[in-house]
């Protein structure tokens, strides 16, 4: 991200920091998506987004938590 955007460092730790808290925040709540914006925007066919959100979804664990120390 530091070469990408710019970014100071320092930049870099702060916006990954904030990145994190704000995913802790928004996991704490259940939530879903409208994909409906798909079909209307990009023409994604109906039912391909009707498949997509019966689908059950498992939030895992990010990877760097699951790592034994």
């Amino acid at each position: 991200m530091e070469i990408v955007n710019n970014w100071t460092h320092k930049e870099c730790v702060t916006h990954v920091a904030q990145a994190m808290m704000e995913y802790r925040e928004r996991s704490k709540k259940k939530w879903s998506i409208n994909l409906s914006v798909l079909h209307e925007i990009y023409e994604v066919p109906k039912k391909l987004i009707t498949e997509a959100q019966k689908k059950q979804r498992v939030i895992k664990k990010p990877h760097w938590k699951s790592k034994k120390k």
